[in-house]
């Protein structure tokens, strides 16, 4: 599965007439599958795209639902370091992808 550990991202809500999207890109630090210059991220209520994303020119896509949006941006702020890794299914398109840590040992959050 390749994959880069994620040096810095962007996240974007998007507000134009008929489109309401939300948007996180991230930037590798390092790439183990080619030249990878940005990864975007799209998360919207209407998600009706084929498959979750798809690979191309040193760019990579991915699709999620909106409600997702706040998960992904959450890790990111309070993780390190942070991964994106996919699974292509076939050219150019992706089967599966995650923005994941490294293994920590249990306990580090806050306590409830």
């Amino acid at each position: 599965m390749p994959q880069f550990e994620i040096e810095s991202y962007e996240a974007s809500v998007l507000n134009r007439p008929g489109e309401n999207w939300e948007r996180i890109s991230l930037r590798p630090a390092n790439s183990y599958d080619g030249p990878i210059w940005t990864v975007t991220l799209w998360f919207r209520y209407d998600r009706n795209d084929p498959g979750v994303g798809y690979r191309g020119n040193g760019y990579v896509f991915g699709f999620d639902s909106r409600d997702r949006f706040e998960v992904v941006h959450r890790l990111l702020q309070t993780e390190e370091p942070t991964f994106f890794r996919w699974s292509p299914d076939r050219v150019g398109f992706l089967d599966s992808y995650d923005v994941t840590t490294e293994a920590e040992p249990p306990g580090e959050g806050p306590a409830e």
